[in-house]
């Protein structure tokens, strides 16, 4: 990913942040936040995340 692009995406999850009412600051107990994520959509314990979320995946296509 060039500069331009990581700045657009930068900006652009900024503002959907921002438009959520969420803060776009750095969180500050990155452990604490990944515990409750995993405990959200987690099950088990696997090495990797992906292997076992908690529902399926669904794909959603847009139209540029």
């Amino acid at each position: 990913m060039n500069q331009e692009n990581n700045t657009s995406l930068k900006r652009e999850i900024k503002a959907a942040l921002m438009s959520a009412g969420i803060s776009a600051k750095e969180v500050e107990d990155k452990g604490q936040v990944l515990s409750r994520v995993e405990a959200s959509f987690v099950k088990d314990r696997p090495r990797a995340w992906w292997s076992c979320f908690d529902s399926s995946a669904k794909n959603i296509h847009f139209q540029r």
